[in-house]
């Protein structure tokens, strides 16, 4: 069977897509028992240079890393992808940083690789409209491939609060409005809620963690039929 594969993604920048995949994809290999691989095509390569920071701790030095991560060039992810979907359970991909009508075809190039994608969602007007021609862009690839007969899933969630108190209740309404399945569990400032552990799942660390990860990690798995 071959592997899921998945990206954590948005136009947007600062919605903290690495740092969700990273907790998925960890969470996924420790409390799951999935065979993991992340493919970091972006090219600040934030999720390779963090495995290499923690391999290098001495709190992790003589612990086997749970899942791969690797670093690639997203021009030949395409046989990239062929060498591990056969080995793998799951495919994470972390797209390459991209500014609008900025390299599209090559982000929806990737994005059509996957099957599944899910959407870290800021609150605020501006960034919402960011959101929205990618999320158009994700539709697109969806209708593409239904006419193939391919199943494409995809998935908004909000990631980080707003600076106002009603910019949370106007982005619900805003992905409302655009008719996309919005996952009820909230990642609410994702960066603050751990460091983004590749050795540590949230489920197993802190009662504070794990209250705030589980609900929205089992309706992920729920949603994608993971």
């Amino acid at each position: 069977m071959s592997a899921r594969i998945i990206s954590v993604a948005n136009r947007k920048g600062g919605v903290s897509k690495t740092t969700t995949g990273l907790f998925l994809a960890t969470s996924l290999a420790l409390n799951k028992g999935k065979k993991v691989i992340y493919l970091d095509c972006d090219s600040q390569a934030s999720a390779y240079e963090y495995r290499q920071f923690e391999k290098n701790m001495e709190l992790y030095q003589s612990t086997p890393p749970p899942y791969r991560i690797l670093k690639k060039d997203p021009a030949f992810l395409f046989d990239e992808i062929q060498d591990y979907e056969k080995e793998y359970d799951m495919i994470f991909i972390d797209i390459p940083r991209f500014t609008l009508g900025k390299d599209d075809k090559m982000i929806i190039s990737i994005l059509a690789m996957c099957d599944s994608v899910l959407i870290p969602i800021k609150s605020g007007e501006l960034d919402n409209l960011s959101t929205l021609g990618f999320v158009r862009m994700i539709e697109a690839i969806r209708e593409h491939k239904q006419e193939k007969g391919r199943p494409y899933q995809y998935a908004g969630f909000l990631s980080m609060t707003g600076k106002r108190p009603t910019d949370d209740k106007d982005a619900r309404s805003f992905v409302k409005d655009l008719g996309i399945p919005l996952l009820k569990h909230e990642l609410r400032d994702v960066r603050e809620l751990s460091n983004p552990y590749t050795y540590e799942s949230l489920l197993n660390k802190g009662k504070a963690e794990k209250e705030r990860f589980e609900a929205f990690f089992n309706e992920f798995i729920q949603f994608f039929n993971f």
